[in-house]
């Protein structure tokens, strides 16, 4: 057995009854600072990049907390097509676990009666299921940190189209438009945007930068680095809290991969920073590179999942073209970005 089979061997939750003390306390202390909370929004994310949540009062979910239970819900979840449909190969018998992740709790600022809660999914004994992306990737983090000694970073961009509520088709840009710039065309939204970052800032998600993109009605958000598991939540937080703030202003927020045959289309491109604790030389950590560009057409079915993915990354839209479309360096030793994701 391998150093890589027998960590992942070795990675168990902590002991039941240090674990529900630690939620307790937790949860206490959520509730200490946020006394108007009166609903539980039980969120986990699935395989095919959709949140889904279960809705509890608050009275019911601090039981759950002082008696360490976990949420039931069929298995048949993480099989679901994004029509809400169940694969065809999948059984639609079993059970798996909502555990909540109490330190991932936030209470948007302008809606104080809710608190969301991000879980892991896990069986009955409390063990993650090999489906559960949050415990795969504090996983695969904890490989790279301790048996290959990198301590990785992650950013992401977020790229958002804005359309009117009205505009049900999507074919109509709610302004002219310009690239990196202010036009008079665009000032409509402008106080739109800068809630959302207000927004953001209030929520403690400090934008590096946020700027007018190619397409009408394109924006770019510009989310700070943190670790793997942070980058991913921060980033699903941001994006619902782009689209609560654009519905209030009456625009519909859409990251479609190319809502419009003649303009480019929208991406989540991620920066990774990888620091060796060994040297800072190159070739320590270029082999992590080499290894996403060895597996690059596998990885495709998670950048690019569906075919309309591929016309975002079509030449001549600032995307295909790009020598950064892949793999780009950014910085000679750790700073890469991978334009290819999709925000789909």
């Amino acid at each position: 057995m391998g150093d890589t089979e027998q960590f992942e061997f070795s990675f168990r939750p902590q002991d039941d009854s240090t674990l529900s003390q630690l939620n307790v306390a937790k949860w206490k202390a959520v509730l200490a600072h946020n006394r108007e909370v009166e609903f539980v929004w039980l969120q986990f994310l699935l395989v095919e990049g959709s949140t889904r949540m279960r809705m509890i009062p608050v009275s019911y979910f601090s039981k759950m907390i002082e008696e360490n239970r976990n949420l039931s819900l069929s298995s048949a979840h993480l099989h679901l097509l994004r029509n809400d449909h169940v694969t065809g190969e999948a059984a639609p018998t079993g059970t798996m676990y909502l555990a909540p992740d109490i330190s991932t709790a936030f209470v948007p600022a302008r809606e104080s009666s809710r608190v969301q809660i991000l879980a892991n999914i896990v069986n009955e004994n409390q063990i993650p299921r090999p489906e559960c992306l949050r415990s795969k990737l504090v996983n695969l983090s904890d490989i790279l940190s301790h048996l290959h000694g990198f301590d990785i970073l992650v950013g992401y961009e977020i790229e958002v189209i804005f359309f009117k509520n009205e505009d049900k088709d999507g074919k109509d840009p709610i302004s002219s438009h310009k690239l990196c710039g202010m036009i008079s065309g665009m000032r409509p939204i402008l106080s739109m945007v800068e809630s959302i970052v207000r927004t953001l800032n209030e929520e403690q998600i400090l934008l590096e930068q946020y700027h007018a993109e190619m397409t009408p009605g394109q924006w770019e958000f510009v989310l700070p680095p943190r670790s793997p598991l942070e980058a991913v939540d921060t980033l699903m937080r941001a994006r619902e809290i782009i689209s609560t703030i654009a519905d209030d202003h009456g625009y519909r927020a859409t990251m479609h991969p190319r809502p419009f045959p003649e303009h480019g289309g929208s991406g989540a491109h991620l920066h990774l920073s990888v620091n060796s604790s060994i040297s800072s030389e190159p070739e320590h950590t270029d082999p992590f590179f080499a290894g996403i560009i060895n597996h690059f057409p596998s990885l495709m079915a998670f950048c690019l999942p569906l075919d309309i993915c591929y016309e975002r990354v079509a030449t001549g839209i600032w995307s295909g073209g790009s020598t950064s479309v892949g793999v780009g360096r950014i910085k000679k030793h750790h700073y890469d970005e991978l334009r290819t994701i999709d925000s789909s």
